[in-house]
């Protein structure tokens, strides 16, 4: 998907986006790319979120799990952050620590644009 190593938020190849646009907006294709990869995510959270639903089991217990195992990771990252050697180790240290504390962030939201699509709001049936 062309995001290339995610440990550095520097790392995106731009290359794709050239088919879409003539002139060169680095902003316009980041937002191209941003858009690109949450369809990659979202086609792996609407089924999870689906099975979940299918299953009668509470969506938002697995999601909670994987802000634990989220948090460990972050928690593990925080203490492998450097502040001496080249820049370069210092800019990849700071940065899987930040991507993993913005992974929970990004968790939540699909999670909740994953019920969103499915419509897996729970409607009151009129007795």
């Amino acid at each position: 998907f062309s995001t290339g190593n995610l440990a550095s938020l520097s790392s995106f190849e731009l290359t794709s986006t050239y088919r879409l646009m003539t002139r060169y907006d680095p902003f316009a294709m980041m937002l191209l790319l941003v858009c690109k990869n949450m369809v990659a995510w979202m086609a792996v959270v609407t089924p999870f979120m689906a099975f979940m639903q299918n299953t009668g089991q509470a969506a938002m217990s697995l999601t909670a799990l994987t802000f634990v195992y989220s948090d460990s990771m972050a928690l593990h990252f925080f203490f492998w952050v450097q502040h001496t050697g080249s820049w370069k180790e210092i800019g990849h240290s700071i940065s899987r620590f930040a991507i993993t504390n913005l992974l929970i962030l990004v968790i939540l939201m699909l999670s909740a644009l994953g019920r969103l699509l499915l419509g897996s709001e729970k409607r009151k049936s009129k007795e």
